[in-house]
């Protein structure tokens, strides 16, 4: 076993050694974070990567000499592996994202240990953890036991979090370099002297912002740090409470003066806060505040400190995800929803067929020929609804899930709708007038063809199954520069006010067409046709008066070109 073992990593590729690996590994003895204890908010970074991306695997992985050390793990009970079979170790070598889609196809990786047993990856996307001083000390990565890819949302996102866990790793330094300047500080003499330029040495190189309260000469220091994360240099802003205090976002400065004010008041044993300031630029950062504060004899604050870290990207991250979260909920939703109204919608063709074919199972040689052929063309006629109501759910999902091609070329759009309208006419035998106009005459735009006609096919035939005999329709098309708007106008009987915020959901009918035969999809269908487009569409009508859609769509001819 161990010799297959020995093998297998002789014929893998072991990723070289980075250039600078005699500085890189100072820099990453020098965090003192190898082979400490777990931290939560490395965890939490960990478990947001491995949200973000989908993957059952996260880590935090720290390149040592001759193994990777595991800051951090999620999906993983393992703590370190060797350097030689570490897939970081190619990872380090870049200055972005190191994808590996399918590990088995991959020769550098297809008979790693690690591939070929426990925990058998097969999908690797590690970001380097790069510090400030440029060195690589190991990567932020997500792993999978299946092939997969990240969509461009997730890369973003995981370069997001990776920048994160590298501010931690030095605020985790800095602080501790803070702490131990703050019981030097006490000391006298020459200790006092040394520690004082340590301090502002940490001050200078940490990479969140200082701030320093004096409550008894109401003298407030802020670090050039603090004030850069805002935009400022140091001089821009003057070492006053206020301009803490004016910079506050409106929604956060009540709840941060409360537990500020229950903090110095010893109601609460710690502060630690995240609240928004404003940039110069009129945005508004995300900080993390972490300060203690001393009291004198008779238990009145005198002093104050703390940090001030930069945590919007953090944020953002988190943003990303719930959205995606709240996303997800409302397609769940929507996917119930759907099965429900599709069920029902099934079941009245579905027992029409079944009472027929039973009738004429049972009664058809009492019957005459007038009485059987009925039976049949409701069998007929339930098929053909049954058949209509397959294909408008197959477009719906097709359009929405993007499996439908969208393949937008120029088209000559009024031949399309000409085309459309004598359709119409031919099927439905209709006895309206429909008028077109389309300005400027032949108007040739990019759209998908397949789709276009969907769209159209679906308003046209409404227009004229909703209209009276003798009614008008009225069709216009404007196009100008890389807009076109299209307008189809009927004076049919009109949409229930309180029906129309729901006309474009699959299998919703206004209550005044109960006895119009319908699928309640061909609404759905032009909305999703519409979006794939990238246009708008907006319905007015009025009862008895009829309706008018508007749909207007981007259609630039030149991005074919």
């Amino acid at each position: 076993m161990a010799c297959d073992l020995k093998q297998k990593q002789n014929q893998m590729r072991i990723a070289p050694l980075p250039e600078n690996e005699a500085e890189r590994l100072d820099v990453l003895h020098s965090l003192s974070i190898l082979d400490t204890a777990p931290e939560e908010s490395f965890d939490d970074l960990a478990r947001l990567a491995s949200q973000i991306c989908g993957t059952p695997i996260a880590l935090v992985s720290l390149v040592d000499t001759d193994r990777q050390w595991f800051k951090s793990r999620v999906g993983i009970t393992t703590t370190e592996t060797s350097r030689d079979i570490a897939f970081c170790s190619h990872a380090i070598l870049q200055t972005d994202l190191f994808l590996v889609l399918d590990t088995s196809i991959d020769e550098r990786f297809s008979d790693n240990p690690l591939v070929t047993g426990e925990p058998h990856i097969r999908f690797y996307a590690g970001t380097p953890l790069i510090t400030s001083e440029g060195a690589a000390i190991g990567t932020l990565c997500v792993l999978d036991q299946e092939p997969r890819w990240l969509s461009v949302e997730q890369i973003e996102s995981l370069k997001i979090i990776t920048r994160q866990v590298v501010r931690q790793i030095e605020q985790r330094r800095d602080l501790a370099s803070i702490a131990q300047i703050s019981l030097d500080i006490h000391q006298v003499g020459e200790k006092l002297r040394l520690s004082q330029e340590r301090f502002e040495l940490a001050i200078l190189g940490s990479s969140g912002g200082i701030w320093d309260w004096n409550m008894k000469t109401k003298e407030v220091f802020f670090s050039p740090r603090w004030k850069s994360i805002l935009g400022y240099a140091d001089h821009e802003i003057p070492n006053h409470l206020e301009e803490w205090t004016q910079r506050l976002h409106p929604e956060d400065g009540q709840r941060v003066q409360t537990a500020l004010a229950a903090y110095l008041k010893r109601e609460i044993s710690t502060y630690d806060l995240e609240y928004r300031l404003r940039h110069k630029d009129g945005t508004y950062r995300w900080i993390l505040s972490r300060s203690a504060a001393l009291w004198d004899d008779q238990g009145k604050p005198y002093r104050m400190a703390g940090s001030h870290i930069d945590i919007t990207d953090r944020k953002q991250a988190e943003e990303i995800v719930e959205k995606a979260f709240q996303k997800e909920r409302e397609l769940s939703e929507l996917k119930s929803r759907f099965i429900s109204m599709a069920s029902h919608e099934f079941r009245t063709p579905l027992t029409s067929i079944v009472l027929y074919a039973e009738l004429l199972k049972n009664y058809s040689h009492t019957w005459d020929k007038k009485e059987k052929d009925e039976a049949f063309q409701r069998i007929q006629d339930a098929v053909q609804t049954m058949t209509d109501l397959m294909d408008g759910v197959l477009a719906v999902g097709h359009i929405e899930e993007g499996k439908q091609a969208f393949q937008p070329k120029v088209l000559d759009l009024s031949h399309l709708i000409q085309d459309v309208i004598e359709q119409a006419k031919l099927l439905s035998q209709t006895q309206c007038n429909i008028f077109f106009d389309a300005r400027p005459k032949n108007i040739n735009v990019a759209l998908d063809e397949t789709i276009a006609r969907q769209i159209l096919t679906n308003l046209i035939f409404n227009a004229v199954k909703y209209s009276p005999d003798g009614g008008d329709i009225s069709i216009s098309c404007r196009h100008q520069g890389s807009s076109l708007t299209l307008q189809i106008q009927d004076q049919g009987i009109g949409i229930p006010k309180e029906n129309q915020d729901n006309i474009f959901e699959p299998f919703y009918r206004a209550e005044n067409v109960d006895y119009i035969a319908g699928t309640g999809l061909g609404l759905a269908i032009v909305k999703q046709g519409v979006y794939a487009h990238r246009g708008t569409i907006s319905v007015e009508s009025e009862m008895g008066q009829g309706t008018t859609f508007t749909i207007t769509l981007p259609c630039d001819t030149e991005s074919l070109k």
